[in-house]
């Protein structure tokens, strides 16, 4: 960003060239240039202070070397069209608000000059030069009689700002004041395009971890000349890193590998790590509580100008549905191996087996040629019978892997060994999907090669997975504003960050009033404070996450039921963590639970009044279900009985235990044929008290595997019509007792 020490202010601007009075730059400026201050302002760039931090101090410096010089520094706002004031240390305020969002332009004054002809405006009488028509009364009015302006370019040659210099007298620049200017607009730039760079680093590597964790991907880098191992936080949870777990050292990573497949990845990882070549494999992790995971891992090298390896970076994406799916389908089509080799089942034996397997499958002659496939593969192709044989089949593969696919098949073919691939198939509907393709060769016991079977499984998930490393910001943004559900993003101390739109219909606000408030502001008093208790827990890591049902108080005063699901999320160097919600609007279930829930006290009370009680039995299971009214008219503490089980049988009079047997029986056996039963039957409770009883029980038709029945107390209708029934004094004065 040096500029041409020649350029100095003539008599309209920038439009009169001066020709400098000393030869070179001034050789003590210079010096002084690269003196401590400068070094400073260097080393505040490097340490991450504040932009306005840093420009303030590059103006300070600025403003020292030059007597009566005052200093400013206006970056281009985002729209390219205004300019806003970031670092005037000595300007009056008044000044600085006076000009602050000016727009750029050949009458913008001096700073709106210099962007739009991107080179220095060199004003020398503020009274005079027709450049600051518009704004000569603001500076004039402050005292100022001469303003320099210059711009401050990128290395892309993109304008930055600029910066300007004033003084309260007439005066023209002289070679070291260009050259000055130059330095001072150089470092600006350099402390502009450090703060850019970061910001758009920090957004960068947000996006990557999100579309890490959307697609349980995590990345990796081994560092070879110290040995150490950097990793993503999706690596973390992949290999079911704990906090305080050293994972910096290799061996952590290959401890975690299954022991059968740990031998082969590591060999070939140091085998690629010395032949500096590209490094992929597929293994099974086994975690320490027993879980099998499958990874299908990708490296590279980096080397530097020397040709040496310096480090080596990969992901590993977690591909166990794959994985497992491939294995389910290999057994399956083992199984159909077995049973053509075995039974010599017809092709229509075959074609019905084969049409069971959720998969792709067919078969070829010896030469490769296809004679027979599987309904499911002509449904996703849309092809008829005729058009999949011989070799028709490739037309259905995209354009760019055909030759490829091919290839495979030929060379697969002529050598008689399995082939795989992957290549993208087209839909009946002519979309192309992602498949998994595998081709065996099936021997006679010479080791004759007499057939092929092939089979092709969906791996567009997959597919997906890998490519959303290589999402943007856009796709997130996309999803989290058309979520079915409302999603909320809350700093550490609950203030809200974004919400969606779900979430702003559910509590009444717009997003820019939900920025100014609190998760506690929309909580419904009665629960602020076992809300605010789970997110103490969660921030000081007693949970992973937490649900909760609460009310929340909407903008217009009514207050709603929402279930929340809130988790943390973890945060990096530069992104700082956050909280996310994702609310749920219950207030219709909740209406229906208390209405279900005052049903039930009725009935139980119906029950109660009327000494009736209902019940239900799990023929195939066996399992009873009593209403309170149940264990009341039997005597028993549903405290105490954790369940009801046949044992209440023994409380039934001996003398009505055959019939109740014979029930039962029937019930069980015959419930399809019967539709119902009555009996009336007597039982003795342990203090001898008698009770008549009177039951009915039909089956449930739906269900077929169950009964329901209701028994009623009658002891007090016998009692009118016979008497008292008698009371037993112990078990030994009857045979009524069990």
């Amino acid at each position: 960003m040096d500029y041409n020490p020649r350029m100095a202010s003539g008599e309209h601007g920038s439009h009169q060239p001066v020709r400098a009075t000393d030869p070179q730059p001034d050789g003590t400026l210079a010096k002084e240039l690269a003196s401590e201050d400068i070094l400073e302002i260097l080393k505040m760039i490097l340490a991450g202070a504040s932009l306005k931090e840093v420009l303030t101090s590059v103006a300070r410096v600025v403003e020292s070397h030059r007597e009566g010089m005052l200093c400013s520094v206006w970056l281009l706002d985002q729209d390219r069209v205004h300019m806003r004031a970031i670092a005037a240390p000595t300007l009056p305020e008044s000044y600085v608000a006076a000009l602050d969002g000016f727009v750029v332009g050949p009458q913008g004054g001096s700073c709106g000059a210099a962007v739009n002809q991107r080179k220095p405006v060199f004003v020398s009488d503020v009274l005079t030069d027709p450049i600051l028509e518009q704004v000569r009364d603001i500076i004039a009015a402050h005292g100022i009689r001469a303003c320099w302006s210059a711009p401050i370019i990128s290395h892309q040659g993109e304008i930055l700002g600029t910066f300007a210099f004033y003084f309260r007298s007439v005066r023209s620049p002289s070679p070291r004041d260009i050259h000055l200017i130059g330095n001072a607009t150089s470092i600006a730039g350099i402390a502009i395009e450090r703060k850019k760079a970061e910001e758009n680093l920090r957004r960068s590597e947000w996006s990557l971890l999100e579309a890490q964790r959307l697609g349980h991907s995590g990345s990796w880098s081994l560092d070879v000349s110290s040995g150490i191992v950097s990793s993503s936080p999706e690596m973390h949870r992949a290999f079911d890193v704990k906090p305080g777990d050293d994972c910096s050292s290799p061996d952590f990573w290959f401890n975690r590998i299954h022991p059968e497949d740990r031998k082969r990845v590591r060999d070939l990882f140091e085998r690629c790590v010395m032949e500096n070549t590209d490094y992929e494999a597929d293994y099974r992790l086994l975690l320490p509580d027993g879980t099998i995971k499958y990874q299908h891992s990708i490296g590279s090298p980096t080397v530097n100008e020397k040709g040496d390896l310096v480090e080596f970076v990969g992901t590993a994406i977690d591909v166990t549905e794959q994985a497992q799916a491939r294995i389910e389908l290999e057994r399956a089509l083992e199984e159909i191996k077995q049973r053509t080799e075995a039974a010599r089942r017809s092709e229509r034996e075959l074609r019905d087996v084969v049409n069971t397997v959720p998969a792709h499958v067919w078969s070829t002659s010896p030469d490769g040629q296809v004679d027979f496939v599987n309904d499911r593969w002509l449904q996703f192709t849309g092809l008829a019978l005729d058009e999949a044989f011989g070799r028709k089949w490739e037309a259905v593969l995209h354009p760019d892997d055909r030759t490829r696919v091919v290839a495979d098949w030929h060379t697969a073919v002529k050598n008689g060994q399995a082939t795989e691939s992957e290549a993208r198939v087209r839909r009946a509907d002519g979309e192309y999907c992602w498949w998994f393709i595998r081709n065996v060769p099936l021997r006679d016991e010479t080791g004759k090669l007499v057939r092929w079977y092939g089979t092709a499984i969906d791996i567009e998930d997959r597919k997906r997975a890998e490519q959303a490393l290589r999402k943007s910001e856009e796709r997130w943004r996309s999803v989290f504003e058309n979520s079915a559900i409302g999603v909320a993003l809350t700093d550490l101390n609950g203030r809200f960050l974004a919400t969606n739109h779900v979430y702003q219909t559910i509590v009444g606000y717009t997003e820019e009033e939900l920025r100014a408030l609190c998760f506690l502001d929309v909580t419904h008093e009665d629960y602020r404070e076992a809300n605010w208790a789970l997110i103490t827990e969660l921030l000081e890591g007693k949970r992973r996450q937490f649900q909760i049902e609460k009310k929340y108080l909407r903008k217009d005063g009514s207050s709603i039921w929402v279930s929340n699901n809130v988790s943390l999320v973890p945060g990096t160097e530069r992104v700082p963590r956050f909280i996310m919600a994702l609310s749920e609007d219950i207030t219709e279930r909740k209406r229906v639970e208390q209405a279900l829930r005052r049903s039930e006290a009725y009935l139980a009370e119906a029950q109660k009044l009327t000494h009736t009680g209902s019940w239900v039995w799990n023929v195939r299971t066996d399992a009873l279900f009593w209403s309170q009214e149940v264990f009341r008219i039997y005597d028993y503490d549903p405290e105490k009985m954790a369940h009801p089980t046949w044992d209440f049988f023994e409380r039934v009079h001996p003398e009505d235990r055959p019939k109740f047997e014979q029930r039962k029986k029937r019930m069980a056996s015959t419930q399809k044929e019967w539709t119902g039963s009555e009996i009336d039957f007597r039982i003795v409770l342990p203090d001898g008290t008698i009770k008549h009883l009177h039951s009915i029980a039909h089956p449930v038709i739906e269900s077929g595997d169950e009964v329901v029945g209701t028994v009623m107390d009658v002891t007090e209708q016998w009692k009118a019509r016979a008497g008292h029934p008698p009371k037993l004094k112990s078990s030994t004065d009857s045979k009524l007792l069990p």
